[in-house]
């Protein structure tokens, strides 16, 4: 823009100043005779001057002129009201050190002299000064020599203008700059503006770092002064498009190359800047770096597709309900058994899926999802009628848990499994319908005679007061007699009668090997045996599963009450223990008895019954196949073993039970290839306490799964930093395989920890898989699924099956410690060794040998073909740091190794 020459840079007339001394000159000079009085007379007014004066005194700028010494020759009333002056007349005469503090009117006369000798005019000099009142007051401050008509300098004349108003605006907006671009810089999202031709106004510090620059760096420069050619056209492209349309453009994704090389995530705003006509101006941009979620959503997807590859592969759709944010998803099996296109939208309202629901199981549904909701059912499980895109109705099983929790204790998120069990409930119907037929004709059969009638009745009452199936007294029938017993005894004044619990040891596994048809052809055996041994007098019951009892009367007065009933329960144990034939099989049992006396031990039922059932368990604890006596230090164990509960329960959920390492050896190299993780627990007061004595209550107390998941994301967070060859391998309890939501839960972890599946194996017992073998398999199945290897622990020690090992498709074998370390002792233990490891063979099994402790035994398994191997021999268990040491070297070598 042109200067306008009439025109100063403060925006008042440029010629104020040279006016006003030309006609302060002339005055100056009468003003000089009047006060040198070199006449003695009196100088004549001049209207003209007076006018002058009187001009001058209106103005709001300080006006006063100066002799060559600095001593005023005129000045205006502005000038006499700063200094506390009633007339300006009463200035004239004076200096500056008689109206300022010494050190600024030193400084006025210093400068005001370097002028008067340079010649050269002051113009618009900003000073500051403070008032009578101590207030700070800015002033713009000029001044110019004053020449008389030859020329000669004679004095100087000077105008000064109060700006202290705009000074405090311009501080106050310094301020609000200074603040803004705190603010600004303190953001880490990158923040710009740039004028209509792409130029920088305003950039904040993360612009300026991402680019390696300074802020003032970018100002009035463009893109193309920071990136290649191509990024910098998009950019402008992008700006333009604004600018023009005038439409903001929010949050678009972009996957881009800094200044530096490295592509990362941005989510991109841009808004149009207008003025205060609403003309665009410019164009305002945020940019936030998204790479980190970018990489997450990724990472969650993969994570995602592969838990849904495992579950899909076992037969079950998935679904994931987000309350809270009304977010639904359904996997492809899900759509598939409904009949729902994969792309096809679903609408995820309770009210549309209830809608689908059959009307018979619809009341039902709802209340089991609004208890679902409520947080009273975190974990639900249901069976329901739905009806498929075809219009037919399909049987749904539906397992659900809730993840997440809303601050009010409501459900946020649910996530889930449906299997399709049509063809399941269609066989059941069939059977019940069966079962009905048959029942019609036998009800049809005893309707024709009143004595087949009589006999109904009389089974019906007989079975409420008998075990249905070995005929024997019922716990109800037991505890009547008891009743009665105790109060005889009372009335009588007898010594009192005894109460055996008997439990059958090892009667488990005939379940789980044989099936239930067997183990209930064995319970009648046993009842059998057990009215062979019992008195007619005393009291014999089935009281449920695998438990007896007998009400051992004292027949004898003043007999020795406890010998009787010790030699009845030696009795007891000599029957149970023979050998029994149940078909082809030859099943061997043990009975473990619990005595307690009346009154003695209880004075009532309960108390009574009571200490039988703790006597019992001491002798189960004690090995079983034996009896133990009730005596007051069983309930010191009973207390010792619930307080044990409680300290489990704190260590599960404060996480104080921790993960120890075993290496796994190559024994052909001797080279350590993984470890296995195993618990341990240091208590605070008693010191190291054994896994022995932990984990079955763990179990027991269902917080087995817990402690799982506990150990397995503390290991993958301990050993990530290992060799990527390096693998850990977890034992997962028979209670954890019968949770459906097993693998989801191991793949969550992996995830979460970044941890890969194939560095990691599961560990299971073939006791744990025969319980359900069809859930097991799709269980395992959904581990190898995603690469998770599955070994098979303690081969050889329980029940083992071939049929199993062929099915269940597993990738190692273990051979349990027990015949390890008895091959020094016995052939048949080094037998079982070879067998076991020629089986692994023929099955293309590597295999494990566990409980090394030696070299002759690591030469012995490698000469039968063993592969890996774990033992004292190698290292104990140890932290996560000493393993680190471990692959480091033979350093830390526990066990004595010639490992090199």
């Amino acid at each position: 823009m042109a200067k306008n020459p009439l025109v100063g840079p403060d925006g008042f007339p440029a010629d104020t100043i040279q006016e006003q001394v030309r006609r302060l000159q002339a005055a100056n000079a009468r003003t000089q005779a009047e006060i040198a009085g070199e006449s003695g007379a009196r100088v004549p007014e001049n209207p003209a001057a007076s006018l002058l004066k009187a001009v001058i005194d209106q103005l709001p700028e300080r006006v006063y002129a100066k002799d060559m010494h600095g001593r005023f020759l005129m000045a205006n009333d502005a000038v006499a009201r700063d200094h506390g002056l009633e007339r300006s007349e009463d200035i004239v005469g004076r200096t500056d050190f008689d109206l300022f503090p010494a050190d600024v009117a030193q400084g006025h006369f210093d400068a005001e002299q370097a002028m008067l000798a340079s010649g050269e005019p002051m113009i618009d000099v900003e000073e500051e000064r403070f008032d009578r009142t101590g207030a700070p007051k800015w002033f713009l401050t000029s001044k110019a020599p004053m020449r008389d008509e030859s020329g000669a300098i004679v004095g100087l004349v000077g105008v000064k203008r109060d700006i202290t108003a705009r000074k405090r605006i311009e501080q106050d907006l310094q301020a609000e700059r200074t603040l803004f671009r705190s603010m600004i810089d303190q953001l880490p999202d990158y923040l710009f503006v740039k004028d209509l031709q792409g130029r920088f106004v305003v950039a904040n510090r993360a612009v300026a770092d991402d680019l390696g620059r300074k802020s003032g760096d970018l100002i009035g420069k463009t893109d193309f002064d920071f990136h290649r050619e191509e990024i910098a056209t998009k950019f402008c492209r992008d700006d333009q498009r604004v600018m023009t349309t005038g439409e903001a453009s929010i949050g678009v994704e972009e996957f881009v190359a800094t200044v530096s090389g490295v592509r990362k995530w941005l989510s991109t705003s841009k808004l149009p800047l207008r003025d205060d006509s609403n003309e665009v101006v410019g164009v305002v941009g945020v940019c936030r770096d998204i790479t980190e979620r970018k990489e997450a959503d990724a990472r969650l997807a993969e994570s995602e597709s592969r838990w849904n590859f495992a579950l899909e592969g076992a037969g079950q759709g998935v679904w994931d309900h987000d309350l809270a944010h009304g977010r639904v998803y359904y996997s492809k099996m899900w759509r598939r058994m409904r009949g729902i296109g994969l792309d096809e939208e679903v609408d995820g309202a309770t009210e549309v899926w209830l809608a689908r629901v059959h009307p018979d199981d619809r009341a039902r549904i709802e209340d089991q999802i609004a208890r679902q909701n409520s947080g009273e059912l975190p974990q639900n499980a249901f069976e329901y009628r739905e009806r498929h895109r075809d219009g037919h109705y399909i049987w749904i099983l539906s397992r659900g848990k809730a993840v997440e929790w809303n601050p009010d204790g409501t459900v946020a998120r649910i996530i889930g499994t449906d299997t399709d069990i049509t063809k399941l409930k269609l066989e059941e119907a069939r059977a019940v319908e069966e079962a009905a037929e048959t029942y019609r004709r036998h009800l049809a059969a005893l309707t024709e005679a009143h004595e087949a009638a009589e006999a109904a009745q009389q089974l019906a009452q007989s079975l409420a007061r008998h075990d249905a199936l070995t005929g024997l007294p019922n716990r109800r029938v037991f505890a009547e007699a008891l009743e009665i017993a105790n109060a005889q005894s009372d009335r009588n004044g007898t010594a009192g009668h005894a109460v055996l619990m008997i439990d059958l040891d090892r009667f488990k596994p005939v379940n789980d090997i044989h099936g239930h048809q067997v183990g209930d052809e064995v319970l009648c055996e046993v009842a059998i045996r057990l009215e062979g041994v019992v008195r007619k007098g005393d009291v014999l019951a089935r009281l449920g599963g695998d438990e007896f009892a007998v009400i051992f009367h004292d027949f004898v007065a003043d007999g020795d009450l406890a010998a009787g009933a010790v030699h009845l329960a030696d009795r007891i144990i000599a029957a149970v223990a023979k050998p029994m034939t149940i078909g082809e099989r030859q099943i061997e049992l043990g009975a473990s008895i619990g005595i307690a006396i009346f009154p003695s031990d209880g004075a009532d039922p309960e108390k009574l019954l009571g200490a039988s059932d703790m006597a019992m368990y001491r002798a189960k604890e004690d090995g079983g196949c034996a009896y133990r006596l009730f005596d007051s230090s069983m309930e010191d164990a009973l207390r010792t073993r619930v307080a044990l509960e409680d300290e489990v329960r704190r260590a599960v959920v404060r996480e104080q039970i921790e993960p120890h390492y075993q290496p796994v050896m190559l024994l052909s190299e001797n080279r350590v290839v993984g470890f296995e993780i195993l618990a341990r627990w240091h208590h605070p007061e008693r010191g190291e306490i054994e896994p022995e004595t932990f984990i079955p209550v763990a179990e027991k107390l269902g917080l087995i799964g817990q402690l799982t998941y506990s150990l397995l994301r503390r290991a993958c967070l301990e050993a990530l930093d290992w060799p990527p060859e390096i693998s850990i391998a977890i034992n997962v309890s028979p209670q954890s395989l019968g949770d459906p939501l097993l693998p989801a839960r191991f793949l969550t972890i992996l995830s979460e920890t970044g941890f890969p599946p194939e560095r990691l194996e599961v560990e299971v017992t073939e006791t744990g898989l025969v319980n359900d073998l069809p859930a097991a398999r799709a269980t395992l199945l959904a581990f190898q699924n995603v690469g998770i290897r599955i070994s098979l622990d303690d081969f050889g020690t329980g029940y083992s099956s071939l049929y199993n090992l062929r099915e269940l498709r597993f990738d190692k074998i273990k051979i349990d410690r027990s015949f390890v370390r008895a091959m020094d002792g016995g052939a048949d233990s080094t037998r079982v060794v070879q067998s076991v490891i020629d089986l692994a063979k023929s099955l293309g099994l590597p295999t494990i040998a566990e409980g090394i402790e030696h070299l002759p035994a690591v030469q012995q398994i490698v000469g039968y073909g063993g592969d890996y191997g774990q033992g004292f021999y190698f290292g104990k268990a140890m932290p996560a740091d000493r393993a680190a040491e471990f692959l480091r070297g033979p350093s830390a070598n526990e066990g004595g190794s010639t490992r090199t």
